[in-house]
């Protein structure tokens, strides 16, 4: 039986999740400013959806989590308010038993659960085992919950790892939380990410591999001050660039370089608009920081352009076309080298967060 449906709870959470390896974060674990009270859990999570990831799609994950003496279901979504990537709602109840049972959520929470679902049977998807280790810390009146995360995602046969950073703002503002980020090693090794472990998870039930994105529409209301406006198109701009980010760099993926130079368009484009509006503070340098990035990535972008117009064309006179293509990725390596280097630089890391 689930326990009384009146220990639900709703709770939004700030949230930014820091992907790295496991020896960067093992090197976290013993950095000296990142101490703080401290609690160990090993977590197992199932998350449940149809068979063809309704829930998903409409932006919602339903999760089953045992660990650290507890049972909890969960369902989360992005908040309105704030950046969807960071900013999330949780319903929490608490089960006697390690098995789903949506009726334990208040009617409207199951209600809306089965009108996503249409009558589809909830199926496991995947699940993940994490070592997780806990710490809390006071900055400049904000409260800071680390998650230091080791473990694996596991679903169809196939497993993967897990090593990240997520840093949960309890009390304060967001402005402090991004603060407290800018001062950690910043670079490829601890980069900002958007993909929940729920999304990761799915794709590897699904035989997805990570895959460049288009922005997603920004929702403004007539209302809305002008600042806020701003506010909400930046966020947007910089979850398309965020989204991307690991991909270019894993995969030196061109679709996913081509979305970083939208994504950047876009930012520099509303900042010119809303220049007016937007306050003088230590980024008011930016602009020349977007314009390295941009130029950067525009030599890449050209070079990529350029290998396909070959590629399509490169059937009568194959012997030249290998040789030009030879080149022609040689300089490419090159670009992307130096374009991953400044990506991975602390101005950009910087740029990311002050934004």
């Amino acid at each position: 039986m689930a326990r009384p449906r009146s220990n639900a709870r709703t709770v939004k959470e700030t949230e930014i999740k820091l992907a790295t390896d496991s020896d960067s974060l093992a090197e976290l674990k013993r950095n000296p400013n990142l101490r703080g009270r401290e609690t160990s859990q090993s977590l197992v999570t199932t998350y449940f959806d149809t068979r063809d990831r309704r829930l998903a799609k409409a932006g919602v994950r339903l999760r089953l989590r045992t660990g650290h003496g507890r049972i909890e279901q969960t369902i989360k979504t992005h908040a309105r308010d704030g950046p969807s990537f960071a900013v999330q709602l949780e319903k929490t109840c608490l089960l006697d038993r390690p098995k789903l049972d949506i009726k334990a959520f208040p009617k409207s929470n199951r209600e809306s659960l089965e009108t996503l679902a249409g009558g589809a049977d909830l199926k496991k998807i995947a699940s993940t085992k994490v070592e997780r280790l806990r710490r809390t810390l006071e900055c400049n009146g904000a409260r800071i919950e680390l998650a230091f995360d080791f473990g694996t995602i596991e679903a169809a046969g196939y497993s993967r790892n897990i090593s990240e950073l997520e840093l949960e703002l309890k009390r304060g503002n967001l402005a402090t939380l991004l603060q407290f980020i800018r001062d950690l090693p910043p670079g490829f090794k601890l980069g900002w990410s958007t993909r929940s472990k729920c999304e990761r998870a799915f794709d590897l039930a699904d035989g997805l591999e990570m895959a460049a994105s288009k922005a997603v529409p920004v929702s403004l209301k007539s209302d809305m001050p002008v600042r806020t406006a701003f506010q909400v198109i930046a966020w947007n701009c910089l979850g398309h660039l965020i989204n991307n980010y690991l991909v270019g760099i894993e995969q030196r993926d061109a679709e996913a370089v081509h979305q970083w130079r939208v994504a950047l368009r876009r930012l520099r484009a509303a900042a010119s608009i809303f220049d007016r509006v937007i306050d003088e503070r230590p980024g008011a340098t930016l602009p020349a920081e977007w314009n390295a990035v941009a130029a950067s990535l525009g030599q890449a972008r050209i070079i990529d352009v350029v290998l396909d117009i070959i590629r399509s064309g490169a059937t009568k006179e194959a012997g030249d076309a290998s040789l030009v293509l030879s080149l022609l990725k040689r300089v490419r390596d090159q670009r992307y080298d130096e374009m991953g280097a400044l990506l991975g630089s602390r101005s950009f890391q910087d740029m990311l967060l002050c934004t």
